[in-house]
């Protein structure tokens, strides 16, 4: 069982995927009327494609998430599901109930074609792990980078996009499959429109 996770440390505030001043020129909007308007969608379109609930399934800006399983896997690879993974500490209950910190020594950190992973090194094991349903967490540093500048022009360019059509497409907003739906998704405990439960 993997517990859904959890943001522990979300991106600096100050410097957005994509800014409202940036938004304001793709949209030729040169007057500060609907700046708060404009800025709840700038939000919903980064949060349409940041993070674990994402539609890319990957950070933005640097974050950190805290994963929690109740066991090592069975193999020797315990993947993180995020892209683009800096850094890792893995803390688990030992077979007491005790936290430990796993030593770093005894894994890599690679990238796969699903996201980043852990594979244990030649001759290494996971440790047995107390019965419980958080018996192994993750804390996970991820993202392209520490600012926009990092995030690559495809994906700032889609979040223009997505916020512009939040702007002008409020007639289409409920229709089924629309923005409503792609707002909400993350939110949804149901599979929606292939966004992770």
């Amino acid at each position: 069982m993997r517990l859904a996770p959890t943001l522990v440390a979300a991106p600096d505030s100050n410097t957005p995927a994509v800014t409202l001043a940036e938004l304001k020129q793709h949209l030729r909007i040169d007057h500060s009327d609907e700046d708060a308007d404009l800025a709840i969608k700038l939000s919903a379109a980064i949060a349409h494609f940041d993070g674990w609930f994402g539609v890319l399934g990957r950070c933005l800006i640097n974050q950190q998430w805290r994963l929690a399983l109740e066991a090592f896997p069975g193999d020797g690879m315990l993947s993180l599901r995020f892209s683009n993974v800096s850094a890792v500490v893995v803390t688990y209950a030992d077979h007491a109930d005790a936290d430990q910190t796993l030593s770093a020594a005894l894994y890599r950190l690679v990238e796969t074609s699903a996201g980043s992973a852990l594979v244990l090194k030649k001759g290494q094991s996971w440790p047995v792990t107390y019965e419980r349903p958080d018996a192994v967490r993750v804390l996970v540093s991820a993202g392209f980078g520490a600012s926009a500048a990092s995030i690559p022009a495809p994906i700032r360019s889609a979040i223009l996009l997505r916020a512009g059509d939040l702007y002008h497409k409020r007639e289409d907003a409920s229709k089924p499959g629309g923005l409503v739906d792609m707002l909400i998704a993350p939110y949804s405990r149901t599979m929606l429109g292939g966004y992770p439960t």
